[in-house]
């Protein structure tokens, strides 16, 4: 995988099928998930997807990452973040629209980009206690053929259970980026422009056939 890919991947970045209308924010994790632990089971995960990534097929990838995904960020969290003070203004109809739409692109990137295995494992390292009591989790995906990617995870507290709110991406930050890119078209073309977009991208997703 390219560098390119990943960083467009790893975000801070869905069922194919109707996404569920989120009424109220998931559970926490389980207690004693520590932030480290969340992210460990992120990259067996993922792991396990990119070595079987051909006879799953998209589908298969898509279910079986959805969970762990579900699991491992707070989607609903990260997907208010990336539209700002336009959260604010829309009806709760057209927030749960939002929503759903974002948890389909962040799932559909995860089962289109992870698509196939050419040696690479990842490694976990320092987690580090922000100034806000957030954790900072440092990674590395290494390639055999390639220089590492360095991963910069950001987990927030949920009870007794840490949750992924950002992915920086050898120093880029895909929150900033799905913000700078979402609030452009919010402000040039509107609600429907932007749904537009999130739709499209999950179709080309969905074909199965990545660039």
């Amino acid at each position: 995988m390219t560098r390119l890919l990943l960083t467009s991947l790893l975000s801070g970045a869905l069922l194919w099928a109707a996404a569920p209308v989120w009424a109220a924010d998931p559970e926490p994790a389980p207690p004693g998930v520590s932030a480290q632990t969340v992210v460990t089971h992120l990259h067996e995960t993922l792991l396990e997807v990119m070595q079987n990534a051909t006879s799953l097929g998209y589908a298969g990838r898509l279910e079986r990452l959805s969970p762990v995904i579900d699991d491992a960020y707070d989607l609903q969290r990260v997907a208010r973040v990336t539209v700002g003070r336009h959260w604010r203004g829309w009806s709760a109809a057209r927030q749960q629209q939002y929503l759903a739409l974002f948890r389909r692109l962040i799932l559909a990137t995860y089962a289109y980009r992870f698509n196939g295995y050419s040696g690479e494992h990842f490694e976990v390292g320092e987690v580090i206690a922000t100034e806000r009591g957030d954790r900072r989790v440092q990674a590395l995906l290494v390639r055999p053929n390639d220089p590492p990617v360095r991963f910069d995870y950001l987990l927030r507290e949920r009870g007794n259970g840490w949750r992924i709110i950002n992915v920086v991406t050898d120093g880029v930050s895909d929150l900033a980026l799905k913000r700078a890119e979402y609030n452009a078209i919010l402000k040039r073309d509107g609600f429907d422009s932007l749904i537009a977009t999130l739709e499209a991208q999950i179709a080309r997703y969905s074909s199965d056939t990545p660039e």
